[in-house]
Order: C-alpha cells, then sequence, then structure tokens
C-alpha cells in the first residue's frame, strides 16, 4: 500500500520548518526543534533552498537541487544576498564559497535543470514527494506576491496533492501546468528560489537527530 502524506502535527511559523517536518516524518526520520533551526535560517529575503536541501541530508535524505537560474554560482549574487543580512559586512570578510557550493560539497546534488512534470512525475512514481519553492499567487490570485514552501504528492492524471503549510496547511489538488508555472515565474534575489529537492531515503537510517553543531 503506498505510503500517505500526512501534513506535521507541530506547529511551525513558517513553511520551510512545516514542509522539512512533513517530510521527515514521512519518512520516518528522527528530528527535534534544534535539529531543525541547526539547519534552516531566515533572511530578508526568505528562504533559502540550499538550507532545505542541507537540512534534509543532515537528516538522513540523500538530496537534489533541481535549479536553472545562470546565477547560481555568480560571486557578486551571493555577495549581495549576504549584505542583506549582514549589510555592515567589510568586503574583506565576505565569504570564500557560495551558498550553492557550500551545500554541494557537503554532499547535496545539483542538476542544472528546469523543473519539469517529467522529473516531478518521476519522483512521486517512486513514492517520493517534491518540496517546492514557488509563488502562492499563482496558485490562487487572491493571495499576496510571494516565495513560500510546499511538497507535492501523487495527484491524478492533471493534478498533483500540494500541501501549503503557509495557508492553513491546506492539502488540495491543483493542475499540474498551474503548479509548474507558480515555481519557474519565482521572482527574487535569491537564485536558488524557483527550485524543487528531491530526495531518497539512505540505508541505514539514523536513529537520531543529528548532533549540535559545534560552537564557533
Amino acid at each position: 500500500m503506498p505510503k500517505l502524506l500526512q501534513p506535521t502535527d507541530q506547529v511551525f511559523n513558517t513553511s520551510d520548518f512545516a514542509v522539512v517536518a512533513t517530510l521527515l516524518d514521512y519518512y520516518g526520520l528522527p528530528y527535534s526543534s534544534r535539529s531543525l533551526n541547526d539547519y534552516l535560517h531566515h533572511h530578508n529575503f526568505g528562504s533559502l533552498m540550499t538550507e532545505i536541501a542541507d537540512c534534509l541530508l543532515q537528516h538522513g535524505l540523500d538530496t537534489t537541487l533541481i535549479n536553472a537560474d545562470p546565477n547560481l554560482f555568480s560571486r557578486q549574487i551571493w555577495n549581495d544576498l549576504f549584505l542583506l543580512d549582514y549589510p555592515k559586512t567589510s568586503p574583506d570578510k565576505l565569504p570564500s564559497m557560495n551558498e550553492v557550493e557550500r551545500v554541494v560539497k557537503k554532499g547535496v546534488f545539483l542538476k542544472r535543470l528546469l523543473p519539469s512534470t517529467d522529473i516531478i512525475d518521476g519522483e512521486l512514481a517512486e513514492e517520493r514527494p517534491v518540496i517546492i519553492s514557488y509563488n502562492p499567487a499563482l496558485i490562487e490570485t487572491i493571495r499576496p506576491q510571494s516565495v513560500s514552501h510546499a511538497l507535492l504528492a501523487p495527484g491524478d492524471a492533471d493534478h498533483y496533492t500540494i500541501y501549503e503549510p503557509n495557508f492553513d496547511n491546506a492539502v488540495t489538488l491543483q493542475p499540474k501546468q498551474v503548479v509548474l508555472y507558480a515555481i519557474t515565474q519565482v521572482k527574487s534575489p535569491d537564485p536558488t528560489a524557483s527550485s524543487i529537492i528531491l530526495s531518497k531515503e539512505r540505508t541505514p537510517a539514523p536513529t537520531a537527530p543529528p548532533g549540535p553543531l559545534p560552537e564557533i
């Protein structure tokens, strides 16, 4: 019998925490509020898909980021984003490695492809839900333009089941092409925003959340 995707019972204030917790529950992987907070951070421009992919990786899933933005490795773009968070940083203190390079070095896979229904359908056929970064206003026009996170599960031939934590934890059926448009038309200074994350169980599965990060 196929596994069912059940939104997390825990209450989170942000969509990134909710989709990560829901996916880890789906795979039966342990986590804690501390372990999620270690890897998920909030920025002036939103949450990074790279951080979500890294968080899942540290909790026992092999993850792949699907993203076609040509600015993924632009040092200027990443420097500008870093300065949005830390505007008083002097130029000589900017990170030597950008965010994508950081998580790839840790083990996240990167495929420079445009998200597609073929990629998503292939994952869902293997009972692997897909995390998306998307513009919710392109799902429901009454919503404000923004960037959020959701989780896709199988629907029918023409629809996906979409779990949207930022909208009353709604679980609805939405047309595949509408969902894809909402993913690919995200407008954000973050080059990881218009992307999807694929995940796969790793064996052996961890029996406890990852330990605390070392103090710097």
